[in-house]
């Protein structure tokens, strides 16, 4: 499995690290009450490894989108460590690879928030979005993200901890494919 990234720097977003509702459902194990009665489950883990969970999206895009999230409350993926990062990009592809079986190539993107500012989904919980896309839809993506925000700088995920983005929030935006 190879993982296609580039990321997008911007400047907005907010923390509030308090009543997180993805750390009280993995605490608890079911997912919040106003949720559950949209869904019809109270528990929604699918996967999981000693550090990441996936869930189904309670407002998902489309069929297949999944969430991917670390068990521990982090606000991005600049947070990951080495044995972080490598652990979450093995898990993410499975994932990808599994829905990919079923419903055609993938995409994932995180809208991470830069600590000390405001979750701009208004959830500060690191989560990475797995869902299937065409590589035309993909494309088209990446072009109007371009075309909306031309000013922003784009990275792969490998450089994403550099300095440029450690106050920052971004939008990482991938593509997972076989080799």
């Amino acid at each position: 499995m190879e993982m296609s990234t580039k990321s997008i720097l911007s400047e907005n977003s907010s923390i509030n690290g308090e009543n997180c509702c993805f750390c009280t459902e993995f605490e608890i194990g079911t997912m919040p009450a106003e949720f559950q009665s949209k869904s019809q489950i109270a528990r929604r883990t699918i996967a999981e490894t000693g550090e990441f969970i996936a869930i189904p999206s309670v407002s998902p895009l489309r069929m297949g989108h999944l969430l991917t999230l670390p068990k521990r409350h982090i606000t991005s993926a600049l947070q990951f460590d080495h044995k972080s990062r490598l652990e979450f990009i093995n898990f993410t592809s499975e994932l990808s690879k599994d829905v990919s079986k079923s419903l055609g190539p993938t995409i994932f993107f995180e809208h991470g928030v830069a600590p000390g500012s405001g979750g701009g989904c208004g959830v500060d919980h690191a989560h990475w979005h797995i869902l299937p896309c065409s590589e035309d839809e993909f494309n088209s993506l990446v072009n109007e993200v371009e075309f909306d925000f031309p000013a922003l700088s784009w990275t792969t995920f490998e450089h994403l901890n550099s300095d440029k983005y450690d106050r920052h929030s971004y939008l990482l935006l991938g593509q997972t494919c076989e080799k």
